[in-house]
């Protein structure tokens, strides 16, 4: 009993740290990109994952975006930022995102033509444009 409401505790705080980081992720988003975008991904009938974007006169900004796990690796990604490509063709802007060194999703980026523009160290700005 005592171990179990050590890791149902344990749970909980791992559950709220994510929210509150939930939280204060959108707080900071919404403070420097007031007229961001917020969107679920709806895959059918089914919600898959969140797309966030700030679209301005000089760029297409991915701010976030996540797919649960069952949904990765379905060309669901892929499918939404070629639409994000094309509509930054179409009106002469960059696509841009950082993206964290460790994440995999850094190579489905690089494999859509993005590139490494930036290096923070933690993170690396990649730009998409368009061949002129």
């Amino acid at each position: 009993m005592f171990l179990t409401r050590i890791l149902v505790g344990a749970t909980l705080l791992v559950v709220a740290g994510y929210f509150i980081q939930f939280a204060a992720q959108r707080a900071d988003y919404s403070r420097r990109f007031p007229d961001g975008e917020h969107m679920i991904i709806v895959l059918g009938d089914q919600r898959a994952g969140r797309l966030y974007l700030a679209r301005s006169n000089d760029e297409i900004r991915i701010l976030d975006i996540a797919l649960l796990p069952e949904y990765r690796n379905k060309g669901i990604g892929k499918s939404i930022i070629e639409g994000l490509t094309r509509e930054a063709s179409e009106t002469n802007r960059p696509v841009r995102i950082y993206v964290e060194l460790n994440n995999r999703a850094l190579n489905l980026f690089e494999y859509n033509g993005f590139m490494v523009v930036q290096d923070i160290g933690t993170h690396l700005l990649l730009e998409w444009r368009a061949h002129s």
